[in-house]
């Protein structure tokens, strides 16, 4: 295979072009033939919102897709095995201000998975809302007002020192927790509550996600293998905190707390080569994301505080405290 093409739809089919006539498709919360969905919209819910501003909106359903191919299109099928060349065409709503970063957005993604990305934006029609549909109407916790951060939570020892930081300099936090399965969730809210405990006057709250990818729909019924190195997942998992930090308010940071020696994606045992891990936390990526960020107006800044530090660096700062030496052992990080 020499290329793949993708053809995304949102809430409803909408014909293809002639440039994607053959193109495979992805169909997001679209009944019966749906194979991308998520469960962000109840989280916006509970913060009390209906439907997102329509720039965070984009920029969540990008990321979403962006994981959805990540995990659906196997490298093993091209030349190398390794470069994929993608191709997809989807819908947003701010059509001129994706238009105007298309350049931004290919760089950037091309950084982050090794692939080479070419993402085409058209118009999204006016009937096709990505928002709860729930009858009730939203109403916004009193608490959000008082939270001076977003920060994501995976449950693995990074994101547990994190959390100590924050809520130790007595920064209201709103965790963000990717349930990537069923136990996961539970493990989450058992850290947080047990940080919690220990700084009982910081509020916080933990809020999880999930998104199940399925397979494409491709023309004749062909199909592909998954594939395993899922190397957008962390920025699904960030722009999922920005749509919750623009619930909050105006220009909340987002944490994601990660040690500066993965964060380089050098590889750290012969079991997990740098190729294959993240590079969601590279200086780099991050610059070109919080690039982009600015260039459509979104002004979350995205911040990763142990940029510098290495993962002893982190724990050292918190081993003298009880609960930190009683729960540390039961966070389950990547590599598990």
């Amino acid at each position: 295979m020499d290329r793949i093409k993708i053809w995304v739809n949102k809430i409803k089919e909408s014909p293809k072009s002639n440039d994607f006539e053959e193109a495979g498709t992805i169909n997001i919360d679209i009944k019966y033939i749906g194979n991308l969905s998520s469960n962000i919209r109840e989280v916006w819910y509970k913060l009390g919102v209906k439907q997102l501003q329509p720039i965070y909106e984009d920029l969540y359903l990008l990321s979403l897709v962006i994981f959805a191919v990540d995990k659906r299109v196997p490298r093993s099928v091209f030349p190398d095995a390794w470069t994929r060349r993608i191709q997809i065409s989807i819908p947003m709503i701010e059509l001129d201000a994706w238009s105007s970063v298309k350049d931004d957005v290919d760089k950037m993604l091309s950084y982050l998975s090794g692939d080479e990305w070419n993402v085409n934006f058209r118009a999204c029609e006016s009937d096709s809302k990505y928002k709860s549909q729930r009858k009730r109407e939203a109403h916004r916790p009193d608490y959000l007002n008082s939270i001076e951060a977003v920060s994501l939570f995976s449950g693995g020892l990074d994101s547990f020192c994190g959390a100590y930081k924050l809520l130790s300099g007595n920064k209201p936090t709103l965790f963000v927790g990717y349930q990537e399965y069923g136990p996961l969730k539970g493990l989450q809210k058992e850290l947080i509550e047990s940080i919690h405990n220990e700084y009982p006057e910081c509020f916080c709250d933990l809020l999880s996600f999930t998104a199940v990818a399925r397979s494409l729909i491709l023309p004749n019924d062909e199909k592909l293998e998954s594939e395993n190195t899922s190397r957008s997942r962390s920025f699904l998992f960030l722009c999922a905190a920005i749509t919750l930090a623009s619930i909050v308010g105006d220009e909340i940071p987002v944490y994601i707390p990660e040690n500066g020696f993965i964060g380089l994606n050098l590889p750290m045992t012969p079991g997990r080569l740098g190729s294959c891990s993240t590079r969601t936390t590279h200086p780099h990526f991050l610059r070109m994301f919080n690039s982009l960020l600015s260039k459509i107006g979104i002004k979350h800044q995205i911040i990763n505080p142990y940029a510098y530090s290495t993962k002893r660096e982190m724990v050292e700062q918190f081993k003298d405290i009880h609960s930190f030496c009683q729960n540390y052992h039961k966070t389950i990080s990547c590599s598990h």
